[in-house]
């Protein structure tokens, strides 16, 4: 047996209805194409759905993951961090939302539906130190939020030795990452 064989992904049937009386509820206009898979996401389904009203990227849940509605409730308040974040300056990628909600029900099914942006991909270790950077800048940022939300629970802090601590800002300086 083949490399090839043995780790190929099978690429479920799309039900061109379906997506069509997805759309329609949601007024995001009507398949203009037929719904692309998109490289990525572990554990849910990406898509790339283009529609007479935009272009868009569709995270179809994982049914095995989404299993009770505590499950549901994560993911919106992700979306709403998200926003927080967008709103204070920070750049984040905010789900569309339906009836004030990101996680869309439809049927068995469900789904968080994101305007569509184009991006390019990084290879493994080909991040540069001005990238790195810009990261560092973002993260800083978002640590600097003071977020308080009623369903966030209080942080867990862990306590380094400061040994520990100092050899790896000994390694943070030798690779000039600071």
């Amino acid at each position: 047996m083949d490399f090839v064989s043995i780790h190929a992904t099978k690429v479920p049937q799309i039900d061109l209805n379906r997506w069509n009386g997805l759309f329609a509820k949601l007024q995001l206009g009507k398949l203009l194409t037929q719904p692309s898979r998109v490289e990525g996401g572990l554990l849910h389904s990406m898509w790339c759905v283009e529609t007479s009203q935009g272009k868009f990227a569709v995270k179809e849940l994982n049914p095995s993951i989404v299993t009770t509605e505590a499950i549901v409730n994560s993911y919106e308040l992700t979306e709403e961090i998200s926003n927080i974040f967008l709103k204070s300056g920070i750049p984040s990628v905010t789900s569309l939302k339906w009836k004030e909600k990101s996680v869309i029900h439809d049927l068995d099914l469900h789904f968080i539906i994101y305007p569509w942006f184009s991006s390019e991909k990084f290879q493994k270790n080909s991040v540069s130190k001005f990238r790195a950077d810009k990261i560092a800048v973002i993260l800083a940022k978002i640590h600097l939020l003071n977020l308080s939300l009623a369903a966030l629970e209080a942080p867990k802090w862990d306590l380094h030795e400061t040994p520990a601590l100092d050899k790896k800002i000994q390694i943070a300086l030798e690779q000039d990452h600071v």
